[in-house]
């Protein structure tokens, strides 16, 4: 179990680490334009309220569903994801446990550059509550 864990925060930090694509080099971003939008926001546990830390927050394009970036919550369970290309984004939130949580919507350009979600509120799996 903890090796399964363990895997899938290695994976997601890996793609959060990835550094932005210059332009000319086929950026997943979007367009090839260099990014420079931010999305933020804080992941808690909708029963509880707590914190969710080390959660999966990663970013894939609306158009193709494509994998563009990823993040993972940090012990206050706050996450940022910056250096964003212009674009049509939704994110998917996800965490051993809980309930898939995807907040479609999002929107980078020149007037929405800084987005700001807020709590975000993840449900426990039905399944983890009956066990």
């Amino acid at each position: 179990m903890f090796l399964a864990i363990f895997s899938l925060l290695f994976s997601i930090s890996l793609w959060a680490q990835q550094p932005a694509a210059t332009p000319g080099q086929g950026s997943k971003s979007g367009g090839g334009s260099p990014g420079y939008g931010v999305i933020s926001g804080t992941v808690n546990d909708a029963v509880t309220k707590e914190h969710v830390e080390y959660s999966s927050v990663v970013l894939f394009r609306s158009a193709d569903s494509s994998l563009v970036t990823g993040a993972i919550t940090d012990t206050k369970g706050r996450f940022s994801i910056s250096n964003i290309a212009s674009g049509k984004y939704y994110l998917k939130i996800q965490f051993i446990g809980y309930e898939n949580l995807l907040i479609p919507g999002l929107t980078i350009s020149s007037k929405t550059a800084d987005i700001k979600i807020g709590d975000i509120s993840i449900k426990p799996n039905a399944s983890a509550l009956s066990g």
